[in-house]
């Protein structure tokens, strides 16, 4: 089998005006709670408040990430179904989650590693999980996750994941791998990021 170059995996800048502020205040404000660090003149509403504030900043983060991913994901798949030859390999939508979350490009990673991020297995996991379940960005009301007898107009499942495999700690895409007679590495090149 021929190697075939994938197309770019497009990560956009997930940071809003405020997000690294938000995301170091939440850390002091969960520390403070924990009581390793001081909380000074605030109370523990304000504290919470504003780790609240910050955890729901990571998930719009992790959310527009799992987007990015899952539509490299996307364009991955019309490339399988538009060759025989690969089609019969078995690569799977799973397959390019797990190839992603375990074995993202070097340009990935380091254009990762300039936004500050280190551990990107955890961020694409999350990532991909919180896409996968959410059609749209969670607001900041949502606080529990939707009952079976009444889904959220928000929920979804990505194409190809069972519903089994979706939840919020991306389990279906972290801890089992689908079925494969070919891994996703044996036949690709990845091209760099953009």
């Amino acid at each position: 089998m021929n190697a075939r170059k994938l197309p770019p995996l497009i990560l956009h800048p997930f940071a809003d005006a405020g997000g690294p502020e938000k995301l170091v205040e939440s850390s002091r404000a969960s520390l403070v709670l924990q009581g390793l660090l001081p909380a000074g003149e605030r109370n523990t509403q304000d504290i919470e408040r504003t780790l609240l504030e910050g955890r729901f900043c990571e998930i719009r983060m992790l959310f527009y990430v799992g987007k990015d991913l899952l539509r490299w994901i996307d364009q991955c798949m019309e490339l399988v179904d538009r060759s025989a030859e690969i089609s019969a390999a078995g690569i799977k939508y799973q397959s390019f989650a797990a190839y992603l979350v375990n074995h993202a490009p070097d340009p990935v990673q380091a254009k990762l590693k300039k936004w500050g991020v280190s551990d990107y297995k955890s961020i694409f996991s999350r990532a991909l999980g919180l896409s996968a379940i959410f059609s749209t960005v969670p607001d900041r009301e949502t606080r529990t996750a939707p009952t079976p007898s009444a889904p959220s107009k928000t929920t979804r499942r990505a194409p190809g994941i069972p519903a089994r495999s979706a939840s919020c700690s991306a389990r279906g895409l972290r801890g089992s791998r689908a079925p494969q007679r070919r891994s996703v590495g044996a036949w690709i090149r990845p091209s760099c990021c953009e």
